[in-house]
């Protein structure tokens, strides 16, 4: 990787916020973007704790409320109901063909408490971009959460797509990589 590389992280979880943050510090990476990704102080809520102490047993659970949770999101981002019709079966497609390994989501979701990313947060001085969706459409990750990233990391900005949420980067993918094209394209200038 080089120095001028941009290293995109969208709610990976603690261990890419820690390898990314500990590249930059190291001045491996030029840019680092931050998309929907727990921060450190981010707490799994009751159902998400309920999820992890059995990831494997509460997958079907899991994979059913999914698309309830979700809808809201879905339907927001996505303004017709055919496009919402064949997003949805893609994403099904692609769980049937690249499936979820519950132990390993789990074991992700666990990092945060062990550990501290604050630190090398702090040692980061090369630009970051952090991303949300809209509050009250990330039903996965808080964007206040993600947002915790800014008072972190040195001159951190930040970008909330609208009409979106935590899945911003499936259900919008031009518009995201439009964000972070300005994002990378500033901070090269």
């Amino acid at each position: 990787m080089t120095a001028d590389a941009t290293v995109l992280l969208i709610g990976v979880g603690a261990t890419g916020e820690q390898l990314a943050a500990q590249l930059a510090a190291r001045g491996t990476v030029g840019r680092i973007v931050l998309a929907s990704a727990p921060g450190p102080s981010f707490v799994p809520n009751e159902r998400q704790a309920a999820y992890l102490s059995r990831p494997w047993r509460s997958t079907p659970a899991f994979i059913v409320a999914s698309p309830v949770r979700l809808w809201p999101e879905i339907a927001a981002a996505i303004p017709s109901a055919p496009a919402r019709l064949r997003f949805c079966v893609a994403r099904l497609w692609e769980m049937v063909t690249a499936p979820i390994v519950p132990a390993s989501m789990a074991a992700r979701m666990r990092l945060p408490v062990e550990l501290d990313l604050r630190a090398a947060c702090a040692r980061v001085t090369v630009p970051t971009l952090v991303v949300t969706g809209e509050p009250r459409l990330d039903r996965v990750v808080p964007p206040a959460s993600t947002r915790e990233y800014l008072s972190l990391i040195p001159g951190a900005k930040y970008e909330m797509m609208e009409g979106t949420g935590h899945l911003g980067v499936v259900t919008q993918p031009d518009r995201f990589a439009r964000v972070v094209g300005t994002f990378v394209n500033a901070a090269s200038s």
